[in-house]
């Protein structure tokens, strides 16, 4: 489920514009190029997160992720969701932002 308090969040600290707002309910169109920025910037920062390598879950909180976490199912399902290309354009063709 696209989480909207993250994206909105997300939005106003990377400076990306943020879906309108209109009586009380977000539109929120989650293919689109600036939900792929989002979701990318926080690909590149899961790097920088610890990963129990004896279950793969994460070895502390990430964003909406809590330590043991599974980081393919509950982690990499979340990008496959969110990208419009999937988790898997991020693992075998993202190159990363500079």
């Amino acid at each position: 489920m696209f989480d909207i308090n993250l994206y909105l969040q997300l939005c106003k600290e990377y400076g990306v514009q943020a879906a309108d707002i209109q009586e009380g309910s977000i539109i929120v169109d989650s293919k689109t190029p600036e939900i792929d920025y989002i979701v990318e910037t926080i690909w590149d920062e899961l790097e920088d997160i610890p990963i129990n390598l004896e279950d793969e879950t994460l070895d502390e909180d990430f964003y909406i992720w809590e330590k043991g976490d599974d980081k393919y199912e509950d982690v990499w399902r979340w990008f496959d969701v969110h990208h419009s290309k999937g988790v898997a354009y991020l693992v075998n063709e993202y190159e990363g932002k500079d």
